[in-house]
């Protein structure tokens, strides 16, 4: 149910000015997800002109065109029935007032009446509240953390070449292959071959293949080196140890507030303060340990830093892919091992 006013104006006769009210039932004949197809029914009773009038009307609608069309019949011109078009727009997101409301516009070509007002749900608490008035995720604030990073040696940019190689592979074998429009058939053959052809690809690395499993296992192998070297040990605990910080501070910094935006709009500064604040949260729990040495703090942090832009990529790579940064999706497998699953 649906009540609402509009004000009116005709030129039929000269320019006559005036306002009506109605109240009216909606049903829809395909599912009302899809809004293709429906009825509705409406009384009225206005003023025009000095004049009262009032009536009812039938429509037929197609909610996702935000149109009705249907017939006017009622005083004082009871016959022959007015054809009438309505247009209903939300305007904003929840619809206007937040309530499911709609701005309205209709027109009746035969008497020359035009109106414009405003349709609220009625008896309807939920309408308009199912779904979050805003679509686009601010950037979360940050402080700077002066770093004295040194300059990355070639066992570090090889092992995070690695690791770029495994994620980018991992958020490819996680995310639907679709065909882009800008592509051919030809071109997008192609690049499932080329996918395939990786896959099958063995070496010392992935005897059985580019496989997913094997893949996220070989990530996973290559970040506890990486931290393992950037630590300076040679045991394993204390590998495992920096390295599960890290997992940790990519996970609640980065891929859950990320994932969590899923649908909303997301700019490149969104996921640089992701990637700074997951630098803060390891700083200080790098910092609370005793697994590791003072001299050996900045460089765990610039193999971090470094891990981050692995992840920068992976981000940049989806948004290339969708051109849409409301269907980034960063893959769990980034900073949770299958055993953490």
């Amino acid at each position: 149910m649906y009540g609402g006013a509009s004000l009116t104006g005709a030129t039929r006769d000269g320019f006559t000015g005036g306002g009506v009210a109605f109240i009216g039932l909606r049903h829809e004949l395909v599912r009302p997800v899809i809004g293709i197809l429906g009825v509705a029914a409406e009384a009225y009773a206005g003023v025009e002109g000095g004049e009262v009038r009032g009536g009812g009307r039938l429509f037929g609608t197609i909610r996702a065109l935000l149109l009705q069309g249907g017939v006017e019949m009622g005083s004082p011109d009871p016959w022959p029935p007015r054809f009438i078009l309505t247009f209903e727009d939300p305007i904003l997101r929840g619809g206007l007032f937040g309530n499911g409301g709609t701005l309205r516009f209709e027109w009746v070509p035969a008497a020359r009446r035009f109106g414009l007002g405003v349709t609220l749900p009625l008896f309807q608490p939920l309408a308009g509240r199912t779904r979050p008035r805003t679509i686009s995720v601010s950037a979360p604030p940050y402080s700077a953390i002066p770093l004295a990073t040194p300059a990355r040696d070639s066992v570090t940019e090889q092992l995070l070449d690695g690791l770029r190689a495994s994620a980018l592979w991992i958020d490819l074998l996680t995310t639907p292959f679709v065909e882009s429009s800008l592509q051919t058939d030809v071109e997008w053959t192609a690049e499932v071959e080329t996918v395939m052809a990786r896959m099958a690809a063995v070496d010392d690395e992935f005897p059985d293949g580019h496989t997913y499993p094997a893949e996220v296992a070989a990530y996973h192998r290559q970040l506890r080196r990486l931290f393992a070297y950037s630590a300076g040990t040679t045991d394993e605990d204390t590998a495992e140890k920096i390295t599960a910080l890290a997992r940790s501070a990519l996970l609640e910094g980065v891929v859950l507030p990320a994932n969590r935006d899923f649908g909303m709009l997301r700019s490149a500064s969104v996921f640089d303060a992701l990637r700074h604040r997951a630098m803060e949260r390891f700083a200080h729990q790098v910092d609370a340990t005793t697994s590791v040495q003072p001299a050996r703090r900045s460089a765990i942090l610039a193999a971090f830093a470094g891990w981050m832009e692995v992840i920068e990529s992976v981000e940049q790579a989806a948004r290339t892919r969708w051109d849409d940064s409301r269907l980034i999706w960063l893959p769990f497998q980034l900073a949770i091992t299958p055993e953490e699953h």
